[in-house]
Formats: C-alpha cells, sequence, structure tokens
C-alpha cells in the first residue's frame, strides 16, 4: 500500500461518518501521529457506500444471507508501509468482522487497476466495471469480496510463520498465529 491519505475519499477526519453508527475506525498511532487507519461499516439499514455504485451486486450477496462489511480508509503513511503492519491491521480488522461481530464477508470497492486486495488477501472481483461517482472525481471501481470462512483458513494455514513458503505471495504468513488471534478476541470482547 502507499501514503493514501490523500487519496480522494481517505481522511482522518471523514465528514460521512455523522449520524451513522454503523461504522468503527481503527488506527494506528506511532509518537502522537495516526500513521494507518482502517474503517469497517456493518451492513445495517443505513446501508453501506457501495450500495451507491454496486447496489445491485451488493443485494445478491444479501439475498444470499451473506452479512457484509465494508473495508473503506484502508492506509498507512511513511515508514509504517509494510507487511507485517499491513497484516497486523488486516487481522485485527479480521477478528472485529467475524468474531466480534458475526460478518461473513468483506467487501471492498477498488479501481479496476488495482490487484493489492486480490493479490495480497485473496478478494475476489464481484462486479462489473462501474462508474463511481461519489468520490471527488468521477472514476470506474469493482466490488470486491472476500469470504471470512476463506480468511480464517488462510489465517490457520499460513498465521504467524512469517516465512512465506515458496510461491506465497500473500499477507498471511505475516498474521498473527491462531493462538494469538484467540487471545487478541478474547481482550477485545473483554473490552
Amino acid at each position: 500500500m502507499e501514503n493514501k491519505f490523500s487519496w480522494p475519499g481517505y481522511s482522518t477526519t471523514d465528514t460521512n461518518f455523522k449520524g451513522k453508527s454503523n461504522r468503527i475506525i481503527l488506527m494506528v498511532e506511532h509518537k502522537d501521529n495516526i500513521t494507518g487507519t482502517i474503517t469497517l461499516c456493518f451492513d445495517t439499514p443505513l446501508g453501506l457506500d457501495v450500495d451507491a455504485t454496486h447496489k445491485s451486486d451488493v443485494d445478491q450477496l444479501r439475498v444470499n444471507g451473506r452479512k457484509l462489511v465494508e473495508i473503506t480508509n484502508f492506509a498507512t503513511k511513511g515508514t509504517f508501509n509494510n507487511k507485517r503492519i499491513m497484516a497486523s491491521f488486516a487481522h485485527i480488522a479480521f477478528i472485529y468482522a467475524r468474531y466480534i461481530h458475526g460478518c461473513t464477508d468483506f467487501v471492498i470497492e477498488v479501481k479496476p487497476s488495482s490487484h493489492y486486495y486480490e493479490k495480497m488477501l485473496e478478494f475476489r472481483r464481484c462486479s462489473k466495471e462501474k462508474l463511481c461517482t461519489w468520490r471527488k472525481k468521477d472514476e470506474m471501481s469493482v466490488l470486491l469480496c472476500l469470504d471470512l470462512d476463506h480468511m480464517g483458513k488462510q489465517i490457520g494455514k499460513f498465521g504467524g510463520s512469517l516465512q512465506p513458503p515458496p510461491g506465497e505471495k500473500s499477507l498471511y504468513p505475516y498474521f498473527f498465529s491462531k493462538q494469538d488471534e484467540i487471545g487478541i478476541t478474547n481482550r477485545l470482547k473483554q473490552g
């Protein structure tokens, strides 16, 4: 990931949050500076931001009984842009989504040319390219989906190893071990 804080739609003071109780923001701080952020938007009657562009595709997931959480504002800044940090951040988001809120899938809207999430976390495309008009400038986007059962299996298979086996390009070896995941989940549930 690049330093994306200045990209359209990314802000640490997002005004889109006013009156929306379906969102939580996770941040990484270092020396009183925000160095990473990810927002989880849980699917409620308030809907998701991806509904603006990909409503029919998202509705199909809903009809099939999927409980969705949208990822937005996933970015790191400066020297904190590395695989270990990104994997840790993604793993905490997974724990919140799967074990705290009982969600089944991550969804994210990205530029068609962006393959980061497909390559590093094994998201799959769930839509055709569509014109996204809610950002500061109109551009094409696609909807990506990630089944959290699949993500959990990859974490169980690779998490905590820190040394990817030959040919493995994903972030999963940099995720926490299953034992660490259980400990983190329990601490988060206890508050």
